[in-house]
């Protein structure tokens, strides 16, 4: 089981869609932490397994969008780098752990989910936290292993 903390990421917030709401209020009563409440930006974290998963709630669709940064973008990526990217989003979003993506806004390398709203309860929800950030932990420890033999490899050259 994880261990789920609340992150410093809650707040007043413009209006969520109320659907999403409620079953942010669910899904803590479920997981057992404090009411969560969704930011100024429809964003809540939650820290599971060791990692912040970030919950949005979509205003202009019906869905909760996961999100969980893995590692800081590389001011300038190898091909290496971009080619072990697109075969882990194509294995990880075959596995069910999401989409594996670089978020050029936050230059984060990130693992993202969406899920659709409507019949989502918190048991499910809880399950994609958690597969996320299993997902998470994976990737951030390919990418710090692909960097140090990169890293090592620059040096030998």
């Amino acid at each position: 089981m994880t261990d789920y903390l609340p992150s410093q990421q809650q707040g007043q917030h413009d209006p969520v869609p109320p659907m999403a709401q409620a079953l942010l209020d669910d899904f803590s009563k479920h997981i057992g932490v404090p009411a969560l409440d969704f930011d100024a930006n429809g964003e809540c974290g939650i820290q599971a397994g060791g990692h912040v998963v970030t919950i949005q709630a979509e205003r202009d669709n019906p869905a909760i969008l996961l999100r969980a940064e893995i590692a800081e973008a590389p001011t300038k990526a190898s091909e290496a780098f971009l080619a072990r990217l697109l075969v882990g989003n194509f294995s990880t979003a075959f596995a069910g752990f999401g989409t594996l993506a670089l978020d050029g806004a936050r230059r984060q390398v990130v693992l993202v989910n969406r899920l659709p709203l409507y019949g989502l309860t918190p048991a499910p929800l809880q399950d994609a936290v958690e597969r996320l950030a299993t997902g998470a932990g994976f990737w951030k420890r390919e990418l710090d292993e692909a960097a140090q033999t990169e890293s090592a490899d620059s040096a030998r050259a």
